[in-house]
């Protein structure tokens, strides 16, 4: 439950950030860009939490792998489903990925820094 609430809760919050650093411009439409990232994020962070839980028994870099690229997928995936007219945009849509795979990448630290302890591997 504390890995699902993780990733719900904290993961938008972090894209929200990833996508203030990597510099779009919502100056003018910040009210409206933090309700619909957080909506657009729950459903891939949801999902990278299911995937975190199934590959909590392999090496803690790989997991970071995975979780980049699965954070990376899922939220392209979402992106298309809920705004069909991005897909003939430009390459600069494939950066809002990065506000779903860095955020999946520090939960999953999050989640199982303690998990060195816990194996015996």
């Amino acid at each position: 439950m504390k890995r699902f609430l993780t990733f719900v809760i904290l993961g938008p919050m972090f894209g929200f950030g990833v996508l203030l650093v990597i510099g779009w411009p919502i100056s003018s439409i910040g009210t409206l860009v933090l309700p619909l990232l957080i909506v657009l994020l729950i459903p891939p962070m949801a999902l990278c939490a299911l995937i975190d839980f199934f590959t909590d028994s392999i090496r803690a870099w790989e997991r970071l792998i995975v979780m980049a690229v699965s954070g990376f997928a899922t939220t392209m995936v979402t992106l298309f489903i809920f705004a069909p007219a991005l897909k003939s945009a430009h390459m600069g849509i494939l950066l809002f990925g990065l506000c779903g795979a860095i955020p999946a990448v520090v939960c999953s630290m999050l989640v199982n820094k303690n998990s060195r302890n816990v194996r015996t591997r």
